[in-house]
């Protein structure tokens, strides 16, 4: 029996309850001799009422306050507690929701498109509100195919990382590549060969090419420049004559291209109809922003 009476928890209850019989009768007592006050107004008798019992529940508020507060501020701790536990926990996956959130409002990219993150490339394949499934391209100069690997990437990391994506989809693709000359030759000529090349092999499909870039001109609000092959001739760093050409092409005939375009000036430049010696080609991709 007296380990109740020495326990911390018991004399709190037992202080509560007389606490709250006291505040009773003396609302009981104090109400009593109000309503029982002569020549004084209904009004205000009412007023007083309402002031002595907002008296007495603010002093029960207050007594109790005072009698818990160990036990009220081990409550609170435990709250913070268990609030920054649930925030650590739950923090990856609010940030996923936040990159979900993120790429939607911000029209970043949509299924089909060809985008690169965090080093990652390929066509959006799945979107869900944590995650984004990419199907990886191939890297390098000729990246227009699928490895036939999937990379899922949470959607937080688009909130740390870049996207860059390809405007020009999947279908076409400003395809980049150049020819190195070992040996000089006659400048004109070659460019108006390589030129006259790539045109014609380009004909086929430049009317929808042409449609294509007018297309993302218009999403993007810049000018591009034409649909047409373009050749350019340059130097390397050690003086070497470079022919570069720039065709807005098909993604899957880009390399096809290539090669026919290269075999065919290789064969002028051996069969005499462009003075030269030996060459080698290397090859480049350079894709709209």
């Amino acid at each position: 029996m007296q380990q109740w009476f020495t326990d911390p928890l018991v004399v709190r209850l037992f202080v509560t309850a007389v606490l709250i019989v006291a505040i009773a009768v003396a609302r009981s007592v104090i109400a009593g001799r109000i309503a029982h006050r002569q020549n004084v107004p209904d009004e205000r008798r009412r007023r007083d009422l309402f002031y002595m019992r907002s008296g007495l529940s603010l002093v029960l508020v207050a007594g109790l306050f005072m009698i818990w507060i160990g036990q009220i501020q081990s409550v609170l701790l435990s709250l913070t507690a268990v609030t920054v536990a649930i925030v650590i926990a739950t923090k990856e996956l609010l940030m996923c929701v936040s990159g979900f959130l993120l790429r939607t409002t911000g029209k970043l990219f949509s299924v089909g498109d060809w985008i690169e993150c965090n080093g990652m490339r390929g066509e959006v394949t799945d979107l869900t509100l944590l995650s984004t499934t990419l199907l990886e391209r191939e890297a390098g100069a000729h990246g227009y195919g699928f490895t036939g690997r999937t990379f899922i990437l949470p959607n937080s990391v688009f909130l740390s990382h870049p996207v860059h994506r390809e405007n020009l989809g999947r279908d076409f693709a400003s395809h980049r590549f150049a020819i190195t000359l070992e040996n000089p030759v006659d400048a004109v000529a070659a460019v108006q060969c390589l030129q006259q090349r790539a045109e014609e092999v380009c004909s086929a499909f430049l009317a929808e090419a042409r449609a294509q870039r007018a297309k993302t001109e218009r999403r993007l609000g810049v000018a591009l420049g034409g649909a047409e092959p373009v050749v350019t001739i340059t130097t390397t760093d050690i003086g070497k004559m470079q022919l570069e050409v720039a065709l807005l092409c098909p993604a899957a005939k880009a390399v096809a291209l290539e090669q026919e375009i290269t075999a065919e000036f290789l064969s002028a430049v051996s069969d005499g109809r462009i003075s030269g010696g030996q060459l080698t080609s290397s090859s480049s991709q350079a894709n709209d922003d």
